[in-house]
């Protein structure tokens, strides 16, 4: 059977029948190239996939959409491109989740390369709302929990200033210097004997 001659629709439709069917799958790749590198050039610059990886992706992509069967539009070609986008779009975001993103690049004058990278602001924003919602959460399980238990609710923390802050770390410093003064105190003594010693040693080194 010559799948060349066949329409995208045609083709599409043999595979959802038999979706083990690697001829029509590997033409219709082919066929939807273009398509598959057009889309990727958007992302070549951030995701570390090669031509062969993108092609894989809109190969395991036609075959998913064989598989689940979902195609219900006349035009297949237009419904890959929207389907290849949306691929390519949960793929950058899942990758600047964990990566760090390239801006650009340069060379110095010893010929050594240096990559510019940066953190995505949607990975910014995600982990912003991520931890809002996780401070969201187990305040709202910790209220659930006390009024499971009848205990009273937490009295607001009062937010200190800046000064506040640092007399506070003063206070603590003070309490943990008389809580531990002869510790400290050898501690420093024994740092002064041990430079002290080096630096004799350095004036009058042992004769050879």
């Amino acid at each position: 059977m010559n799948y060349r001659e066949m329409s995208n629709e045609d083709l599409i439709t043999m595979l959802m029948e038999d979706p083990g069917n690697s001829d029509v799958l590997e033409t219709l790749t082919q066929r939807l190239r273009p398509v598959i590198l057009g889309e990727a050039l958007k992302y070549h610059a951030q995701l570390p996939y090669d031509t062969d990886d993108y092609l894989q992706e809109g190969r395991i992509l036609i075959w998913k959409i064989a598989l689940k069967r979902n195609y219900r539009s006349a035009n297949f070609h237009n419904y890959f491109v929207s389907a290849i986008r949306f691929r390519y779009n949960n793929l950058y975001r899942d990758y600047v989740l964990k990566n760090y993103i390239r801006i650009g690049g340069y060379e110095d004058i010893r010929g050594n390369t240096y990559e510019i990278l940066v953190e995505a602001e949607y990975a910014k924003t995600y982990r912003e709302k991520h931890s809002e919602y996780c401070r969201r959460h187990y305040a709202k399980k910790k209220a659930a929990e006390r009024e499971r238990l009848g205990l009273p609710a937490p009295a607001p923390k009062v937010k200190l200033t800046e000064e506040e802050l640092a007399a506070r770390r003063r206070a603590r410093s003070r309490a943990y210097y008389h809580g531990h003064a002869d510790e400290i105190n050898r501690k420093s003594r024994e740092r002064k004997r041990i430079k002290q010693e080096t630096v004799q040693a350095a004036l009058n080194p042992c004769p050879v």
